[in-house]
């Protein structure tokens, strides 16, 4: 009898560290899954496993524009104007580049061009030296004409697809 209870006695320990063992595996196993799943809901959240939050308006079309290569046109000849009336210099040069990121804009720019120029060189004559000799007045130009260009390319495509404008030379004399 004495071995009986010694027997039943050590499979009740083996029972009870079974038990044990069985309910730590199934916690660790537990936490793993809640900690895998919380770090792949992060990820998706943000954006680096495909799902994420887009800004609301936006759309994949505005996505892969916005990750496409720049393409840079140039409007040649560059442009000459006078000043008006008395200034301290008589004339302005000008280089423009434009950046777009659409390669169907490019078309539009180059059958556009006349009008381009035009609404340029009207802007670009009127003009004062005291406003351009200075950071503040060249960026407050290249941003009227980045806004003239943009309202142009916009008529003809229902996009203004026009991302920046660049003087690539900015002569006063």
């Amino acid at each position: 009898m004495a071995k009986d209870d010694k027997e039943k006695e050590i499979e009740l320990d083996a029972s009870v560290k079974k038990g044990g063992k069985g309910k730590l595996i199934v916690i660790i196993t537990l936490a793993v899954l809640l900690l895998g799943g919380g770090t792949v809901g992060a990820l998706f959240y943000t954006g680096v496993l495909g799902g994420g939050h887009s800004e609301k308006g936006a759309d994949k079309k505005d996505k892969v524009a916005a990750l496409a290569p720049a393409i840079y046109y140039e409007l040649k000849p560059e442009f000459i104007v006078n000043f008006e009336g008395n200034q301290q210099a008589n004339y302005l040069q000008v280089e423009i580049q434009l950046m777009t990121r659409n390669p169907a804009v490019v078309k539009t720019l180059e059958h556009e061009d006349p009008l381009i120029r035009n609404n340029i060189l009207i802007l670009l004559s009127g003009q004062q030296y005291v406003e351009l000799r200075t950071a503040a007045g060249k960026e407050k130009l290249r941003a009227e004409v980045l806004k003239a260009i943009q309202k142009i390319v916009k008529t003809e495509t229902g996009k203004s697809s026009v991302d920046a404008v660049y003087f690539t030379s900015f002569i006063m004399q």
